[in-house]
């Protein structure tokens, strides 16, 4: 019963880390943007 759980919440976590890598990069960008300013 344990096993199927932490399967399910790695999954999540998996398809979750795209979203907040791309997120992060935008972040990272602006700062950049903003710092050649």
């Amino acid at each position: 019963d344990t096993i199927l759980p932490t399967a399910v919440q790695k999954n999540h976590l998996h398809s979750k880390t795209p979203i907040d890598s791309i997120g992060s990069i935008f972040q990272n960008l602006q700062r950049d943007m903003l710092k050649c300013r």
